[in-house]
């Protein structure tokens, strides 16, 4: 061991010996001359001991950014004084026979540099759209990269303007993976106020008494399934204190419906502000909306941005990766269900992805002691498995999904704990087994609700499989889901993951848009007649019940959206009308007549002459609107046989010395239509001075002067 006495001299004779294993500091100075105890790569990186807190102040700058664990002695004030510390290094505070209090057991390394910063520059951006009167407003953070610290940050800094007047109250609703982690947090927490953290757990008569205070500063505690009791207790005490923050964490579990059976809800408590910390947009559709769960009537709608706030944070799962907040999930396969079986696969587990400790999630002590005395038999102690909850293990290695029947929101309530970065640890592992089906299902499902990214995946591969008819090739399958999967897993297994999980999840509708895409890869468009078949699925019958749907105000925009995209006629004759008139148009244009033959079919197959003489007896019978009509007309289109037979694209006046004037005037026209735009500008200019009824002296020039009007547009256009 080496002691870094309280002379300087001393401390510089000591990077040359990287060998040693422990290192003392015993004043400020000696800690100014320990930096090589951060840059080296040396034994003497593992433990750092402070003797007062002034010291450990002085050395948090060195270690901040060091493997270092941390051990320090001194008296009460190091506890408020490690609250720097404390983001990176998982410690408690005890006391020692006599005379000092002691930070032991560091069971984690410092966080990554800037995790802090990330975490301040949230709260604050959080703190200055509540300041500017905002009654709502929004973090989104990955799960594991912000949990409780960004809230705990919020209220401190609501808290610090309720100083000097105390009565602030203050509903902090999280998941109850986070229940005894936040409790500590929050009691360790240095507010300078008097402030009373409490849990619903506690009795009733006690959650009565401090709901009932209006002196102080209190905030409440309180998991999403405990948060009906609170209620009651609320309201049985009668208090008419309006919180003045509440905040969510996690708050995608409810906005993808999570604990509505619970009777929870993300307004069930008013409040003057909210807080909302988040993995997924809460505004508009929420979390799972694409998938078959979604579909539910039951299901939460869309909501508007103002019900949530702005977002004033952003931070997307893959820069909270490269800044190694968080690491990626992944799933692995367990290929059994018996008990000692998969002992012996987790041992293998523990020898290829280095996992010193699984989680069994729902609580199951029975299995988990079974299973831990297997493993660490197979493993000589070097791995366990446990279950619950604990305030110490902020980060988990793996999780093992057990139960007849798992809820998503119990996997998802774990993913703080799962992505939450630590030393070593490169992804965070989801057990299930291939042969429980249900939590293959369900794994997907909560994979799906913490990341976007993994549900637009799930859907696009709905459609591809519908478009297949058959379940996907592993190198079919989307990127975003591939980098869920475990690289050792064997492939074939993976893909019947994805197929499993694709027949529950996956929308019946995408499968049938991806039949729709199929019979499109046959025939070229999706305007699939009613007795249309592909792969043996009636794709006719599909398409006539989205167009029924659309009429009735019923199919989704998203939905419309797609349908459109593809080229479907939702509104046959609306649609049909335009695609006649745009083809009307372009006859023109190429066959310099307006005359159609009763067989032209133009070159997309539309039948063309079929389509006019439908649109001329809409009109006889009164059943084609004015506007229409201004439109064929606007296309030169031919209303009589008679007129069709007389070889003029206009009408004429039905005066035989007027039309005759006219009818020359359009010959004049029609031969002149080719020349280029400036010669036919130039020759219209002289038609109409020509035929002026202030220069003309020509009985019929009004009616001269109406001709060239109604033609203009034709004429002189490109």
């Amino acid at each position: 061991h080496l002691m870094m006495r309280r002379d300087e001299t001393a401390c510089m004779h000591c990077e040359p010996l990287s060998a040693c294993a422990h290192a003392t500091a015993a004043s400020a100075a000696a800690v100014s001359h320990c930096r090589w105890l951060t840059r080296r790569s040396c034994a003497a990186r593992r433990l750092f001991v402070a003797s007062t807190a002034g010291i450990l102040l002085a050395s948090l700058v060195t270690l901040r950014r060091s493997s270092c664990w941390l051990f320090c002695a001194g008296d009460v004030p190091v506890r408020r004084h490690c609250r720097d510390f404390r983001e990176g290094c998982s410690y408690q505070l005890a006391r020692a026979a006599g005379e000092v209090a002691v930070l032991s057991e560091a069971r984690s390394k410092m966080a990554p540099g800037g995790t802090s910063e990330i975490w301040d520059k949230a709260s604050e951006a959080a703190l200055q759209s509540l300041r500017s009167g905002r009654n709502a407003t929004t973090v989104l953070m990955p799960s594991g990269a912000g949990d409780l610290q960004v809230g705990l940050r919020v209220v401190a800094g609501l808290l610090e303007e309720w100083r000097q007047e105390p009565g602030f109250r203050g509903l902090v609703v999280l998941p109850k993976s986070l229940q005894k982690e936040a409790s500590r947090l929050y009691a360790e927490h240095p507010w300078g106020a008097e402030v009373e953290v409490i849990r619903p757990q506690k009795k009733a008569a006690g959650l009565l008494d401090a709901i009932k205070k209006n002196d102080t500063n209190q905030i409440f505690l309180c998991t999403y399934e405990d948060v009906n009791r609170f209620g009651m207790a609320r309201l049985r005490a009668k208090s008419k204190k309006i919180p003045d923050l509440l905040v969510l964490e996690a708050a995608h579990i409810i906005r993808s419906g999570g604990y509505h059976k619970a009777g929870m809800s993300d307004d069930l408590f008013p409040a003057k502000q909210r807080v909302f910390v988040t993995a997924r947009h809460l505004a508009g559709f929420p979390p799972g909306a694409l998938l078959a769960p979604g579909q539910d009537p039951s299901y939460p709608k869309k909501e508007p941005q103002s019900k949530y706030g702005d977002e004033v944070y952003r931070l997307s799962h893959q820069d909270s990766e490269q800044l190694e907040l968080t690491v990626p999930l992944q799933l692995q396969i367990l290929d059994t269900i018996n008990a000692s079986e998969v002992a012996v696969q987790l041992s293998r587990f523990h020898r290829s992805l280095g996992i010193k400790t699984f989680w069994v999630v729902p609580y199951q002590p029975t299995l988990s002691t079974f299973l831990s005395s297997r493993l660490s038999a197979l493993t000589q102690g070097a791995c366990t498995v446990n279950t619950g909850i604990s305030d110490q293990i902020s980060s988990v290695d793996a999780v093992i999904m057990t139960g007849k029947s798992p809820e998503y929101v119990t996997m998802v309530e774990e993913f703080p704990r799962l992505a939450r970065w630590a030393p070593n640890k490169k992804h965070g592992y989801l057990f299930v087994s291939t042969a429980a089906r249900h939590h293959l299902v369900t794994a997907w499902l909560a994979l799906a609700i913490e990341d976007q990214r993994a549900e637009e995946a799930l859907q696009r591969s709905a459609v591809e499989a519908g478009r297949k008819d058959r379940k996907l090739r592993w190198e079919e399958i989307p990127f975003e889901l591939k980098r869920l999967i475990g690289e050792d897993s064997p492939k074939d297994q993976a893909e019947i993951m994805l197929a499993r999980g694709l027949r529950e999840l996956g929308d019946p509708w995408d499968a049938a848009l991806g039949r729709l895409l199929a019979f499109k890869d046959k025939h070229g468009h999706v305007n699939a007649r009613f007795c249309a078949t592909v792969n043996g699925h009636e794709v006719g019958g599909w398409v006539r019940e989205q167009r029924t749907s659309w009429e009735n105000g019923v199919l989704s925009e998203r939905r419309v959206a797609v349908l459109k995209g593809l080229g479907m006629m939702l509104d046959m004759d609306a649609d049909r009308f335009a695609q006649g008139l745009a083809e009307l148009k372009k006859f023109v244009q190429s066959k310099r007549t307006r005359v159609v033959p009763l067989s032209y079919k133009s070159d997309t197959g539309f039948m063309l002459g079929d389509w006019v003489v439908r649109q001329r007896n809409r009109q006889r019978r009164g059943k084609l609107n004015l506007r229409r009509q201004q439109m064929l007309k606007e296309a030169f289109f031919v209303w009589s046989p008679e007129q069709e037979q007389s070889g003029y694209l206009f009408a004429h006046p039905e005066d035989e010395e007027a039309a005759e004037l006219t009818q020359g005037i359009e010959t004049e026209l029609r031969s002149f239509r080719w020349r280029p735009r400036p010669e036919r500008r130039g020759f219209f200019r002289s038609l109409v001075l020509k035929h002026h009824p202030d220069v003309s002296s020509e009985k019929h020039a009004p009616a001269a002067i109406q001709f060239l009007a109604q033609v203009k547009d034709w004429f002189l256009r490109n």
